[in-house]
């Protein structure tokens, strides 16, 4: 069996193959040090640094000379690499490592390999299919609260409450600021900065908005948007108003030591909390550990809600990409549907109409300014369609007032004109005579105009030295060019 001691040597650890994967990939640190951990367990194994193991599995996949002189490749099963690989296995087997463990290591083990395209031995069969969770697999609200109830201290308490309330991974609670806290919040108070939030004013029903990448699912670029409960947004605040001299870029939860709290620091608080309150299962697993406060949030945000595509964006889960590409993540309908899973997330009794704080208020109040102002908007549309349809009907009776006045006025015309033509015997036999030869329309004023224009008195002195008719013909002949006239 391998010495712990012995599991980081610098030799593996400044390996240049190691190195060159690290920076081709963009290896995360949890994964670089889970390569090294491998690498330094085959070491101990072989003896042989991740870039000799390549050099020797390069050389071994060239033609060689055989005996007949004839060039052969080495067959892949009398390669050095699959004595390795299966040496490796067995190792593995030998320390009781749980199947899905097993998996994990020698998918890393290939995956080095395959960085560097060497051929490989045919993948081990291992029984990693996922057990279905049965009541009892996970913790149940109560559990939960058992644990916050027995917490050692209020950090520990709050980072139970933020995993149990939020389903936010361990690596990446570790990691979080205490300005992601202060930007989480930012919707209860008008600051850059955590003092603000510290005041009491802020202490009630605060729902925050985590928003980021996931550090395991970096890769993948998988969103996460989550919430937690109040009370658990009371615990964090009750934990920071404990820490002195508050700065914006320290960690969220630190150790003892007054820096970020590491790995195995969450692990201890859980395998304190298991060992004491809780019990191993029949496969020897710790029953309370934080992958299982990730398995309660989820199942129970489904078992509440039934809604997967909400539930995967609050777990930092892959959406379909139809979803990605046509469908917005909308804060305010994740805070709402959020909320109502807040009574089933919080071991206190917490009713969702007790959650009307300053966001749900805020949230009411625009929604009802919202609504009032569509309503006022249909209304002032109904009124427009009124006004034009009123628009509409006083132009047509302008229209209709227009031409009134108009015939009035030729009317007026007319009845002056034909006066003058019908003070004179002569003149009103031609107006007659005219009108009768032309067969128009009496209400021409244009004709009465021209024909009392030709009844001058020079014209009517005329007319006494000769037949009026004859007169009345000369006027026909002059008013020809009235012909066209829209009377006619």
């Amino acid at each position: 069996m391998l010495s712990q001691n012995n599991l980081l040597h610098e030799i593996v650890n400044n390996d240049p193959k190691l190195k060159q994967l690290f920076t081709r990939r963009n290896v995360s640190k949890s994964r670089q040090k889970q390569y090294k951990t491998i690498f330094n367990e085959i070491y101990e194994l072989n003896k042989k640094t991740p870039s000799e193991l390549v050099k020797e599995a390069k050389s071994e996949e060239k033609p060689f000379m055989n005996k007949d002189n004839l060039p052969e490749i080495k067959d892949i099963d009398d390669r050095t690499i699959t004595r390795y690989y299966y040496d490796y296995y067995n190792y593995l087997k030998s320390n009781e490592l749980t199947e899905s463990t097993i998996a994990s290591k020698l998918g890393t083990f290939r995956a080095f390999y395959n960085e560097y395209n060497v051929e490989l031995p045919k993948p081990v069969k291992l029984n990693t299919n996922s057990n279905v969770l049965r009541e009892g697999d996970i913790p149940t609200i109560k559990d939960i609260r058992k644990a916050v109830n027995n917490a050692t201290n209020i950090r520990n308490k709050a980072i139970i409450l933020l995993m149990a309330s939020s389903g936010i991974r361990s690596g990446d609670i570790r990691n979080f600021k205490i300005s992601d806290f202060t930007k989480a919040t930012s919707y209860y108070h008008n600051s850059d900065s955590i003092e603000d939030l510290l005041d009491s004013k802020y202490n009630n029903n605060i729902i925050p908005c985590w928003e980021f990448y996931p550090e395991k699912t970096l890769k993948q670029n998988n969103f996460c948007m989550t919430f937690n409960t109040p009370e658990t947004s009371q615990a964090i605040i009750d934990y920071l108003k404990k820490r002195n001299s508050l700065q914006e870029d320290d960690y969220l939860f630190i150790s003892q030591y007054k820096r970020q709290i590491g790995k195995h620091g969450i692990i201890n608080i859980f395998n304190f909390m298991n060992d004491r309150f809780f019990y191993k299962t029949s496969e020897g697993k710790r029953f309370f550990h934080a992958h299982s406060l990730r398995k309660f949030f989820k199942s129970t945000a489904i078992e509440h809600t039934s809604d997967y595509k909400r539930v995967n964006i609050m777990t930092g889960h892959k959406l379909d990409n139809i979803e990605i590409a046509y469908e917005q993540i909308k804060e305010n309908d994740m805070r709402r549907f959020y909320t109502n899973l807040v009574p089933y997330l919080s071991i206190k009794d917490t009713k969702v109409h007790d959650l009307k704080s300053k966001d749900y208020i805020r949230m009411k109040k625009l929604e009802e300014q919202v609504e009032a102002k569509d309503m006022k908007q249909k209304e002032l549309e109904e009124r427009l369609a009124v006004q034009e349809e009123q628009n509409k009907e006083i132009k047509d009776l302008m229209k209709k007032y227009a031409v009134t006045v108009e015939r009035a006025r030729e009317f007026e015309e007319r009845e002056k004109y034909t006066d003058i033509l019908f003070n004179d015997k002569h003149s009103s036999e031609l107006y007659m005579y005219v009108i009768g030869k032309r067969d128009v329309d009496a209400t021409n004023i244009d004709l009465l105009k021209r024909l009392v224009e030709l009844t001058t008195t020079n014209d009517l002195k005329e007319m006494k030295k000769m037949s009026w008719k004859k007169k009345a013909n000369e006027i026909i002949e002059e008013i020809k060019p009235y012909k066209n006239n829209s009377y006619y």
